[in-house]
């Protein structure tokens, strides 16, 4: 994921985009849950934060390669609830 970050990022500078323009791309978001597969969340946070892209952690979650799929099914059926509350 940290790869695709930094690939837009490139991409959009070259394009002649200004570096603020890259962090307005996640001005919606609350933050970022990590769901760390292997073990590297201090990594992943590392890379993360040299973005500037000014969000916080909201959660780290060691879900191994295992939990993937039951932790994006979760985050799935929370944001249903929130839309149905609205």
């Amino acid at each position: 994921m940290m790869d695709s970050f930094g690939y837009v990022k490139e991409m959009m500078i070259r394009e002649g985009c200004e570096e603020a323009t890259f962090s307005k791309v996640f001005e919606d978001l609350r933050g970022f849950v990590i769901l760390d597969t292997l073990g590297n969340s201090s990594k992943i946070i590392k890379e993360l934060k040299k973005f500037n892209i000014n969000l916080e952690i909201l959660e780290t979650r060691n879900v191994g390669c295992e939990g993937v799929k039951n932790v994006i099914q979760e985050a799935i059926e929370k944001n249903k609830k929130i839309q149905l509350n609205c």
